[in-house]
């Protein structure tokens, strides 16, 4: 039989206490390395850190950050010594500045309301509203000296009880004419004396609850002013006011009109329309079943080139789609998502590529794939521009009151 047999108890002591703590530690580690861990998630990659950054050419301090006009080039003939000029408005000034070195050479007080500056064959010609007057002031490119400031004189509307009008669109220059948009009516004026010439009242489905908004700069081509509102789309006889036709449609929300040889492209709130030139008559219509352009309102963001129409459209709130359509038929052909959701103001297109504001960044794409090519920082979201594409670079003013020259190129 076999008999167990208990050894003697052993006597405690301090080392055998420590062999047996730092066995059940070891033992502890071992069973926890054993242990199958949930991985921490991977960091969140953003996409901006994959695009190239580009340095600009020239920046050239303005004054404190404020919402600013689309800039203009100016050029200088060639047999003159002097650049180009690169002319902005931006919290009651115009400032011009060497379209080359990126200099200031000159700075010149408007009004509170200022509005894109605009050329006239050789002419530079600042436009503001001061005290509710139209005011035009003609001037030398190079100085900034005045040649001739015009004061437009605005009619009275003849309707029971009207007390006039507010000029709040940015106005064209057509040859001695200022052709000038306010809410409901486009207004056209001698450029030389100010005074109003004619008036053309719009006409359409839309509620005037929205007007308060304004309407749209009107395009001018061949002596026809283009002029989307909000109630459709006109064209206007510049020499007459006299409408040559007009397009009555819902436009709450709607892009900017686009030209091209036979047609005039525009939008309702939800569908892209073309329109005949000559007659108005409507070629077709694109209007997929999600199609909005709520946030893009009253913006540049649509163009025309080798027979394709490209614009951008929001599917979905805050995603915004580059859109290409055969410009003949409004068949769809291509489509792809800009990235970012913060687009900012106007984008702008040189043909090959298009260059937007998304959030605190200036993006150029490929304008065909809507590929990313570079990016060049802002500063922030607030204030400044949209950005102009002009004698090679793409100009905008930062949320800094900075006016920024960037190579446009590849």
């Amino acid at each position: 039989m076999l008999r167990v047999v208990t050894p003697p108890p052993r006597k405690k002591t301090t080392t055998g206490l420590l062999l047996i703590a730092v066995s059940s530690a070891i033992v502890g580690l071992a069973a926890f390395s054993c242990r199958k861990e949930t991985p921490p998630p991977p960091a969140e990659v953003n996409p901006l850190d994959a695009i190239p950054l580009r340095p600009p050419k020239t920046r050239t301090p303005l004054g404190a950050g404020a919402i600013a006009t689309r800039v203009v080039l100016v050029e200088t003939p060639a047999a003159a010594a002097a650049a180009s000029t690169v002319v902005v408005g931006m919290a009651g000034k115009f400032y011009g500045v060497d379209a080359k070195t990126g200099v200031l050479r000159w700075q010149r007080p408007g009004a509170p309301l200022l509005f894109r500056p605009m050329t006239e064959g050789a002419r530079l010609l600042l436009p503001h509203v001061e005290k509710g007057t139209g005011v035009v002031a003609d001037v030398d490119p190079v100085s900034g000296k005045t040649k001739r400031e015009t004061r437009l004189t605005l009619a009275h509307r003849d309707t029971p009880g009207a007390i006039g009008v507010t000029l709040n669109t940015a106005p064209t220059a057509a040859g001695n004419v200022i052709v000038w948009p306010s809410s409901a009516s486009l207004y056209g004026f001698a450029l030389d004396t100010g005074k109003q010439l004619w008036r053309y009242d719009s006409e359409g489905p839309t509620p005037y609850r929205r007007f308060q908004f304004g309407s749209e700069p009107a395009l001018v081509d061949a002596g026809t002013a283009y002029w989307a509102h909000q109630r459709g789309l006109a064209a206007v006889d510049v020499a007459t006011g006299k409408a040559r036709w007009a397009w009555p449609g819902f436009r709450g929300f709607a892009l900017r009109p686009v030209l091209s040889a036979e047609s005039v492209f525009t939008t309702s709130d939800k569908e892209v329309v073309a329109l005949d030139r000559a007659s108005g008559q409507v070629r077709w219509m694109f209007a997929p079943e999600q199609l909005r352009f709520e946030h893009l309102a009253g913006e540049d963001m649509a163009g025309y080139s080798n027979g394709v129409y490209w614009f951008v459209g929001e599917p979905i709130p805050f995603h915004y789609w580059l859109l290409f359509l055969d410009a003949k038929t409004g068949k769809g052909r291509a489509s792809a998502e800009l990235f970012g959701r913060g687009l900012i103001g106007s984008i702008a297109s040189d043909g090959l590529r298009l260059y937007a504001r998304l959030g605190e960044w200036l993006i150029a794409y490929e304008l065909a794939t809507a590929k990313p090519i570079w990016r060049l920082p802002l500063g922030g979201v607030e204030n400044g521009s949209s950005p102009k594409v002009a004698g090679g670079r793409v100009w905008i003013v930062d949320s800094n009151g900075n006016l920024i020259g960037a190579d446009a190129s590849k």
